[in-house]
């Protein structure tokens, strides 16, 4: 009950004496509240839930191109959660992915445009692993992602399967909740998901944000090459237990060992194997650039005509709206680089009501 108490007290003192004034946190407040339901918030009504995470779930509108990502004012108790709420908004008004913001007395709403299922409801139905061809279409298109992200200063940190979403034909990064910007870093605070966060978050402070995106990504084309169940035993477990992660030796060791068990995969192509030697690295000053990893053998010697184009026009420095948002890329701001359609590799997903599995380990945490 005490605890409670501090909390609401924790919650009002935020609100309503530092939010209405620091500039930091602008995005939090607003002079014209939208009225609410239940289920309504201002013009949009919410139908079904489509995701939840620590803070936040976002729902479809009834206008099917809609979607909102719900925030409760009272479980954005501390300035750090605060803060992050703010650098989504931020990061997605630089992506110009923000359709609005809505503003409740118990809730805060972010619009964006719908999206489709996300990577890791596929795999499972690929509980094996996707065809390397197909995996390699999914990587060029996530690196145009990360670079135009990078381009315009922003740093994802929670790159997983959960957080991209398929299409037809595209690739869509989603949920930027985490993300922080080029003039914060380098990073001290240690976020992310477990077996997807780069080890330097835990082994060596303050680390670069462009770094621990490509590691992520690196450990994304894993589990898309091995499927959950061989994820889970090759590198998840025991290493990103959370008794395991509290001493660094024994993370460190743990690690080593992981990339060890990676190293001895036995069916990946032998560009495949490099490409992802040269990402998983503990150390983050060895690994390749965004720009490296796009003229890498593994994407550049490909029969498709758009990997090509994108290896040749990588490097200009004139930058296009990329695949991604919070929720989907619209057709026009796909880089004209971008492959038409997706090799037809993944099986089709079921109905709206298919729910993926839940990761062994908790998917998602944040220490502050």
């Amino acid at each position: 009950m005490e605890k409670n108490n501090q909390t609401c007290q924790m919650n009002t003192l935020l609100w309503n004496h530092c939010i209405p004034y620091h500039p930091e946190l602008a995005d939090l407040r607003s002079s014209t509240p939208v009225e609410e339901t239940e289920n309504t918030i201002g013009p949009y009504h919410l139908s079904e839930k489509l995701g939840a995470g620590n803070f936040a779930s976002v729902y479809a509108c009834q206008d099917e191109t809609k979607a909102i990502k719900v925030l409760l004012k009272n479980t954005v108790n501390t300035f750090s959660s605060a803060k992050r709420v703010a650098n989504e908004i931020e990061g997605l008004r630089r992506l110009r992915l923000l359709h609005e913001v809505l503003h409740t007395p118990t809730r805060i709403g972010l619009v964006m445009e719908a999206g489709p299922k996300d990577l890791f409801a596929y795999l499972d139905l690929c509980p094996k692993g996707v065809e390397e061809s197909m995996a390699k279409s999914i990587m060029f298109q996530l690196l145009t992602a990360i670079h135009e992200c990078h381009s315009k200063g922003i740093f994802h940190r929670d790159i997983k399967p959960e957080n991209i979403l398929i299409a037809p034909d595209r690739v869509v990064l989603c949920d930027f909740g985490l993300c922080g910007f080029a003039e914060e870093a380098p990073f001290r605070e240690f976020l992310g998901s477990p077996g997807f966060f780069a080890p330097e978050l835990l082994l060596d402070p303050p680390y670069q944000g462009d770094k621990a995106d490509i590691w992520s990504m690196g450990i994304v084309l894993l589990e898309m090459m091995v499927g959950h169940e061989m994820f889970e035993s090759l590198w998840l477990f025991p290493t990103f237990e959370k008794d395991q992660i509290v001493n660094k030796k024994t993370f460190q060791k743990n690690m080593e060992r992981g990339l060890q068990k990676i190293r001895q995969v036995y069916w990946f192509s032998r560009p495949l194997q490099d490409f992802l030697g040269k990402i998983l690295v503990l150390d983050p000053k060895k690994r390749p650039t965004i720009e490296d990893l796009a003229c890498h053998p593994w994407l550049t010697d490909s029969p498709s005509p758009a990997l090509s184009s994108f290896h040749s026009s990588f490097s200009s420095t004139s930058t296009s709206n990329s695949a991604l948002s919070s929720s989907v890329v619209t057709e026009s701001s796909l880089p004209p680089m971008l492959p038409p359609m997706l090799p037809p590799m993944l099986p089709p997903m079921p109905s709206s009501s298919f729910e993926h599995s839940a990761r062994k380990v908790n998917p998602h945490f944040i220490l502050f």
